[in-house]
Parts: C-alpha cells; structure tokens; sequence
C-alpha cells in the first residue's frame, strides 16, 4: 500500500527525483508474487494488488508499453472490464 500512496501522492505529476522505471519493476515484481500465489503474501495481498494497477492505471509515470503491461495484468485478475478507477 505504500507504494500506492506514493503514486497516487503525484498522480499526474511524477517528482523528478523519482526513477519510473524502478516503480515499474517494483510494480511487477508485486504482481509477480500475486501471479505465483505464495503461501506467505499477507493476507489481503489481493486487494492491495488492485488498488496498486489501478493507481497506475490513473497516473501518468509509465510509458505505453509500461501501461499496457500494467493493463494486462490487471485484466488478468480483475476481470477484463475498464478499471474502476480510471476508466
């Protein structure tokens, strides 16, 4: 969830000092663990997981391929319908 918070402090507005693509590989590395369903992902890992892709979702800090992957992974578990939150 902090990793949400962050995103969604600077939503459209990514601080400089921040390297997009290290959230990015800390985003899949996220999903990555939802997707092998360790026995050990605290418990509401599921729902934190969707709050995460959608919060990347509605922001503006990756590039299209970026998106899309986020995208994919969130239809993969999500249902494929537009996100709640950011359409």
């Amino acid at each position: 969830t902090e990793l949400s918070q962050l995103i969604s402090r600077y939503l459209e507005d990514k601080p400089s000092n921040i390297d997009g693509n290290r959230i990015y590989d800390c985003v899949r590395s996220c999903y990555n663990d939802l997707e092998r369903g360790f026995c050990d992902n605290p418990q509401h890992y599921y729902l934190d997981m969707r709050m995460l892709l959608a919060t990347c979702l509605a922001s503006t800090w990756f590039s299209n391929n970026q998106r899309a992957s986020v995208q994919s992974w969130y239809n993969a578990h999500f249902g494929n319908g537009p996100c709640s939150i950011c359409g």
